[in-house]
């Protein structure tokens, strides 16, 4: 038979982990050695019938916690609008370049016997 605390600790676990606790700070909220914290996840991970690892993978939430308890601020997302502009721009200028190369390859004479004159 279960504790009350530790029915509690698995009713609330993947609330309190999606909010950016980590084990161990809910552990301690419940009063539960770290040990019997995961053993109670493992449990649970069977019950949900998910992995057991992606139960202990820091969700994506307001911050991250590592290893050492520290909590990091997520970083900003990156803005790439100008680079949909620029990759255009590019292209642009790669499409204008093949079509120069293309005006001089069909200029370019077609015999190699005209190469080899003498220009004298």
């Amino acid at each position: 038979m279960k504790s009350e605390r530790s029915l509690q600790f698995k009713r609330h676990f993947t609330e309190l982990r999606e909010g950016g606790k980590s084990v161990k700070e809910i552990a301690d909220s419940y009063n539960l050695s770290r040990s019997h914290a995961y053993s109670l996840v493992r449990e649970l991970a069977v019950e949900m019938g998910v992995d057991y690892e992606a139960l202990l993978t820091q969700p994506h939430s307001p911050g991250l916690y590592l290893g050492s308890g520290k909590l990091v601020q997520p970083v900003k997302a990156v803005d790439f609008s100008g680079f949909e502009k620029e990759f255009r721009n590019g292209i642009s200028s790669f499409d204008k370049t093949i079509y120069q190369m293309d005006a001089v390859i069909k200029k370019w004479p077609t015999d190699m016997a005209d190469l080899e004159e003498d220009p004298k």
